[in-house]
């Protein structure tokens, strides 16, 4: 968001500017950096990490393949109401998608309990009319 405001600013700065016939260079921080200036190790849509940020949501979502959950989440968090706190927002939905993901195997693993422990299933009849 930082970066965004400042890359408005010197863009309202230029403009001013170039009306007053001065012209000036203005640095611009890369868009491609993250704040410690080395490149973000995943970068789509409004959604940057950082490598620190990436390999603690690598730890803290195990059963999640990262990547591909971040880079379906990217439209979703690039929207206006989510935009300016994608990062929580984004957090929270890779939580929730973790949590699901740790009932559908507890789901499986009771069915399969179920079938090892229940009834034999039904043989089908030899009798034909």
């Amino acid at each position: 968001m930082r970066i965004a405001r400042d890359r408005d600013r010197d863009r309202d700065r230029d403009r001013d500017n170039k009306k007053k016939g001065r012209r000036c260079r203005v640095e611009r921080v890369s868009s491609r950096t993250a704040r410690s200036g080395e490149p973000y190790a995943f970068e789509s849509g409004v959604i940057r990490l950082d490598a620190s940020d990436l390999a603690k949501w690598r730890t803290a979502y195990p059963a999640l393949s990262l990547e591909a959950e971040l880079l379906s989440l990217s439209e979703w968090a690039g929207r206006p109401e989510n935009r300016a706190k994608w990062f929580n927002a984004v957090q929270g939905a890779l939580t929730k998608r973790q949590r699901e993901h740790g009932l559908a195997v507890e789901r499986v693993k009771a069915e399969g309990a179920a079938r090892a422990h229940g009834p034999p299933a039904r043989q089908p009849s030899a009798y034909v009319p």
